[in-house]
This record gives C-alpha cells, sequence and structure tokens, in this order.
C-alpha cells in the first residue's frame, strides 16, 4: 500500500496477561476510488519492525501479512 505519513505516536501498554506490546501507531493518508482528497488510516507497528527515517508528508510503503498486520515499512 503505497501512503503519504501524516503523523505517528509512541504506543506502550500491558495486556491482560501482563504481557508489554510496545509500538507505534501511524497515521497515513492514500489515495481512494470513492473519495475526493485522501483517506486517512491509522495502523499499529510492532517495536520489532523496523520504521525508514521519514518525515511528515513523504510517502511510504506500507506491507501486511495475511491477517491485515503490518508487516514491513519502506520509503517509497
Amino acid at each position: 500500500m503505497k501512503a503519504k505519513l501524516i503523523g505517528y505516536s509512541p504506543v506502550g501498554f500491558t495486556t491482560p496477561d501482563g504481557k508489554l506490546v510496545e509500538g507505534m501507531t501511524i497515521s497515513v493518508g492514500y489515495s481512494y476510488e470513492h473519495t475526493t482528497g485522501m483517506r486517512e488510516e491509522r495502523f499499529f507497528v510492532k517495536k520489532e519492525i523496523e520504521i525508514p527515517q521519514v518525515k511528515i508528508g513523504e510517502d511510504i510503503n506500507i506491507f501486511f501479512n495475511q491477517r491485515g498486520k503490518v508487516e514491513a515499512i519502506t520509503k517509497s
């Protein structure tokens, strides 16, 4: 998925079974068929996934696994 990075924020929480989950929530905008302008969406990115050095407004490629979770991000 090609998208434009429009924001990000660090995330950290503990699951009910005591496991610490850390990562980043990224907000992106992308072209969508029935939308004037861009559609916005947020995705959680696990700490283990390397996020390239990009600035707000730059294009990125987001890759998902079969369950729809972010698997990789590259600079576009």
